[in-house]
């Protein structure tokens, strides 16, 4: 497609909107023009009960319209519309919309020109797992802040503030966070994402022939029972051997003569 017949679309697809003008809500796609659809409407039907208020849509191009006349690519046997031109990971096919590598899909725009796919963030939802947005001081941990100004973008970099920053088996150390309203020496500090130690020493004792117990009180030493006030899970490395952090359950000469 030409520039100029892609300007040439463009123009018929936005007339019917400009002539929508403040008319543009809409509650069904029987209120919009002929090749519209309504959009983000929750308004209730006529002729049922509902218990929430709803809110009128708004009209605008169908998802595979919009995709096409904005850039994007519509790929019928996708999962979803694509993330900065990267095939989304499902387990079922929903025909999405890939915009390349620097923009995504929005419902209603087409392909936008997004932040996130260079890098950027404006909270740490934007960044991958084990990572937080950094460079944003007015951003309390967490939280999506306000639109910041283009010049107010932050980057993702490597760090975590809770154990729902990293990923599956590991731990967020060393985070250092001000509670709201409390006047704290140190200011908040993101920590690094850990292997979680007490998955990793299951593994370990597994791996070097022990029995992991998770209603123990610690590793027990030459099966003997322990005593303790709490439980703790632990490595049963038999009556032979003792559990040892790094290499696991270790043949231990005192066990034999207790």
């Amino acid at each position: 497609m030409t520039k100029l017949h892609r300007l040439a679309l463009m123009a018929a697809i936005l007339l019917p909107l400009t002539l929508m003008g403040c008319h543009n809500e809409c509650a069904t796609d029987e209120d919009c023009f002929a090749g519209f659809v309504c959009i983000g409407s929750s308004v209730c039907p006529d002729d049922v009960q509902c218990f929430w208020e709803g809110e009128p849509g708004t009209c605008g191009l169908p998802a595979e319209r919009s995709c096409r006349v904005t850039g994007g690519t519509w790929d019928e046997n996708s999962c979803g519309n694509y993330e900065c031109g990267e095939f989304p990971a499902c387990d079922a096919i929903v025909p999405g919309c890939d915009c390349g590598p620097k923009a995504n899909f929005v419902e209603g725009k087409g392909c936008v020109e997004d932040q996130v796919c260079a890098g950027n963030c404006d909270w740490d939802g934007d960044c991958p797992e084990g990572e937080i947005c950094g460079g944003l001081p007015f951003c309390p941990p967490n939280v999506r802040c306000a639109a910041p100004e283009p010049t107010d973008w932050g980057t993702c970099v490597e760090g975590c503030w809770s154990d729902i920053d990293c990923p599956r088996g590991e731990v967020c150390d060393g985070a250092i966070i001000c509670p709201p309203g409390a006047l704290c020496l140190l200011a908040d500090s993101p920590g690094l994402c850990v292997e979680d130690l007490p998955a990793h020493e299951r593994k370990l004792c597994e791996a070097t022939g022990g029995r992991w117990d998770p209603a123990a009180c610690g590793h027990r030493r030459c099966e003997s029972d322990i005593q303790c006030l709490a439980i703790i899970p632990g490595c049963d490395c038999g009556s032979t051997a003792n559990f040892d952090p790094e290499l696991g359950c270790v043949t231990e000469p005192t066990c034999a003569n207790p």
